[in-house]
Parts: C-alpha cells; structure tokens; sequence
C-alpha cells in the first residue's frame, strides 16, 4: 500500500513514489505512525531483524557460518578420505601391473627358450 518492496533474491527495497505519495495524501499519521512507533513501525522492525541477525553466538549469520564451516570441514574430510582410496587403489594397480611385466617377461623368456630349441633340432634333423 505504502510502495515498498522487497526483492526476495537480493533482500533490495524500492519505493513505488506514486504509491507512496497516495498514501500520504489518504492518511498522512497512518503513513507517519507506520514508520515511527516505537514497538510496530518499519525502524522498530527493522531494527529487530538486524539485531536477529547480526547477535553474536545465535544470530542468524553466526549460526549459518558455523553451518558453513562445519559442511567444509566435512568436505575437507571426505577428500581426504577418497584421495587415501584413491592411492591405495592407485598403489594396488601399480603392484599389478609389475607382477604382469614379470611374468610376461619370464613368458618372453620361455618362448625364446623354445624357439631357440625348435632351431637346434631342426638343425639337426638336417
């Protein structure tokens, strides 16, 4: 009724000058006592929200930054955790990977035992 509002992503206020300037001419006290009593006008309200926000241990950004704090430390862990995975499975995979080479060596080797063995008896056949 008074032209104010509020952008519910950026928390901004606006005033609508023409709704405001309707209102005043209407009821200009209703318009006077909104913004200044004590207990129920916009400074009193306000005034409320700032403080629920900004008290020290359980205000609302207090609370919300200990919330935050405590989710990355939960990250920082879980990360910590999946690179230890991580490397043992890494780890396991290099273990793996030596054992194939030998035996493949030890495979080459053998096959070049039996080729060579396969020449010296055809050889001798002839």
């Amino acid at each position: 009724d008074l032209g104010l509002q509020t952008d519910r992503t950026t928390g901004q206020l606006s005033l609508d000058s023409a709704s405001l300037d309707a209102a005043v001419a209407r009821d200009a006290a209703a318009v006077n006592a909104l913004f200044s009593t004590a207990r129920t006008g916009v400074s009193a309200v306000t005034s409320t929200l700032v403080q629920a926000f900004t008290r020290g241990s359980d205000g609302l950004l207090a609370t919300r930054t200990a919330s935050l704090q405590s989710l990355s430390k939960k990250i920082d862990s879980d990360m910590e955790r999946l690179q230890a995975r991580v490397d043992a499975y890494r780890e396991n995979l290099v273990k793996q990977f030596t054992a194939m080479e030998g035996a493949v060596s030890k495979l080459k080797a053998a096959g070049s035992f039996l080729t060579s063995q396969d020449s010296f008896a055809n050889r001798k056949q002839e």
